[in-house]
């Protein structure tokens, strides 16, 4: 066996080191010229001030990353979604964050900021999130920048701010730009505080003109006046001030919420009993909310010791609820009975139940018999399916029975490949129940013989 030797590479420092100058010189003069994100990343080190001509230069960068990304159409598809959010990161990571080395805040959070607008602009395919990975890449960008706590750079953010916050970003960008602007701490000091206050109550009142126009109308006003309340005891507002302001936009739950934040934190169970009572009133036409006051009831009640409210709360609330918060509320009012008391209160609440919600209380109380019936009057195979394990090793017979006779009407209608293969789908769960081989060839042999005519079919089933 040959061993062959390795050659030893010089490193490039002494390979630059004993070159000729002018042969660096030139070398580097065509390598600069042919790549555009490598003559700026020179210029950064090399150029003691970043011109407006070198900021247009990176802006272009930004736009070329977009429009090579897009197509013909412009859209920015699946496959090359990565290669736009990968092109934009690295603008992130690499020249900004040089800038911000050398100390040039404010270029730094306009190269961020233009990252960002055209990010908001494009038109994607955002399945894997790259839009949002960009945002707070720039937030975290502004954030440091924000730290400065240079007045001129705090300035110059807070205007951009107010500035892009008039409706000429897609909403759901936007709310990386209110995120910034609330929760920068700078932002908060008292010079500028002023100005914050101005903004979020006009903000606040023009969504309030026009609320009837539209949901996020609506969801503006709310935002804004929550947000305008929190300045306001940032700004040690008088509490009389504060609770005047609420009142003008009580109507909105953002603002409620924070004095039921207020009542809870205090442990006034009185005022938040009241309030949240109120609240259901006043959000009687969105159910998502109501249950949440509900719920918060719920707990007050049964802090307070108070049984018999705590228990119709509950029980109301697991008539109502979706069927994984319905078993957490179950088998806490579960936890409420003995032994012996237990199963004529549970009688109770399946009565109270939707009867297409019961299959998974069933399963938990471990009532079989119940739960088949329940899977036998279910239309289609999803409730035999979901239960499938729990009752096969009981009831085999039943449920191949069940899968026979929907699988029967669904081979009725089926016609194409794709609900062949679903039938094929079905037949494999069969056999995984005892005697569901047999039921399947049996099956196989039925359809043979009326669907002699639909040999995609046979072919598909034949494969199960």
């Amino acid at each position: 066996m040959t061993i062959r030797k390795t050659t030893r590479v010089k490193p490039i420092a002494k390979i630059v080191q004993e070159a000729d100058d002018g042969l660096v010189r030139s070398f580097l003069t065509e390598m600069l010229q042919n790549d555009e994100e490598l003559a700026l990343r020179f210029q950064m080190l090399a150029a003691p001030e970043i011109s407006e001509a070198d900021m247009t230069r990176y802006y272009h960068l930004v736009d070329q990353i977009a429009e090579d990304s897009a197509g013909r159409d412009g859209f920015i598809d699946y496959y090359e979604a990565s290669a736009f959010t990968s092109g934009m990161l690295d603008i992130l990571h690499t020249h900004v964050g040089e800038l911000m080395k050398k100390g040039s805040l404010t270029q730094a959070f306009d190269l961020a900021a233009h990252v960002f607008l055209v990010a908001a602009e494009v038109d994607m395919d955002d399945s894997d999130g790259g839009l949002t990975d960009i945002a707070m890449s720039c937030r975290d960008i502004w954030k440091k920048i924000a730290a400065s706590k240079d007045a001129g750079i705090i300035r110059h953010l807070l205007d951009w701010c107010f500035s892009h916050l008039d409706g000429s970003v897609v909403d759901y960008m936007e709310e990386h730009i209110e995120g910034f602007l609330l929760d920068t701490r700078a932002f908060q000091a008292a010079e500028y505080l002023p100005e914050l206050l101005d903004f979020t109550e006009k903000k606040a009142a023009r969504g309030r003109a026009k609320k009837a126009d539209s949901w996020s109308d609506q969801r503006a006003m709310g935002f804004w006046a929550a947000a305008h309340l929190k300045l306001m005891k940032k700004g040690r507002a008088k509490e009389e001030d504060i609770d005047a302001y609420a009142r003008k936009y009580w109507e909105c739950s953002d603002v409620r919420a924070l004095y039921i934040a207020r009542y809870e934190r205090r442990k006034d169970d009185a005022a938040l009993e009241k309030l949240l009572l109120e609240c259901c009133e006043i959000d009687a036409k969105l159910p998502g909310l109501v249950a949440g006051y509900r719920v918060k009831l719920k707990d007050l009640y049964r802090r307070t010791r108070r049984r018999e409210e705590y228990l119709a709360l509950l029980r109301g609330l697991i008539a109502k609820a979706h069927p994984a918060e319905m078993l957490i509320l179950f088998l806490e009012l579960k936890g409420q009975f003995s032994q012996e008391d237990w199963p004529g209160e549970r009688e109770k609440l399946y009565r109270a139940i939707e009867p297409e919600k019961l299959g998974l209380l069933y399963r938990e109380e471990r009532q079989f018999d119940l739960l088949l019936d329940f899977v036998m009057k279910s239309s289609g195979l999803y409730e035999a399916q979901t239960y499938q394990k729990d009752l096969k090793k009981l009831y085999p017979d039943e449920l191949l029975e069940k899968y026979d006779q929907e699988l029967e009407r669904m081979a009725q209608s089926a016609r194409d490949r794709g609900s062949y293969r679903k039938l094929a789908r079905h037949m494999s769960s069969m056999k995984k129940i005892r005697g569901g081989a047999e039921k399947v060839e049996a099956i196989r042999a039925r359809w043979r013989k009326a669907y002699a005519h639909r040999p995609a079919m046979l072919d598909e089933i034949g494969k199960a």
